[in-house]
């Protein structure tokens, strides 16, 4: 499943729904910003729980993560970036 694809998702107790890229709502899933009573609409139109979609995702991200070696780096995805702030450092020279 691409993760661009639209996903439409329903929170009881709140009025309409709301369009989400899966990726999307796989991150509020995984940060617990997406309630736990939410609901999906899937291929047949049918309203499903929200953990019927995640879920599998999740537990296919962490095997493949496991066969890289990578399961014990929480943010393994993340690059480090350099950052360069104008300036140098000097260091004096010493007296001779």
């Amino acid at each position: 499943m691409s993760p661009d694809k639209i996903v439409y998702v329903k929170v009881p107790g709140v009025l309409g729904w709301r369009e989400y890229k899966l990726r999307e709502l796989v991150w509020l899933w995984r940060t617990a910003q997406l309630p736990h009573n939410a609901v999906f609409q899937n291929a047949q139109d049918e309203w499903r729980r929200i953990d019927e979609l995640v879920d599998p995702i999740i537990e296919r991200e962490n095997r493949a993560a496991a066969a890289n070696g990578m399961e014990n780096r929480p943010f393994a995805r993340r690059r480090t970036r350099w950052v360069w702030f104008g300036s140098s450092v000097v260091a004096p020279e010493k007296p001779a």
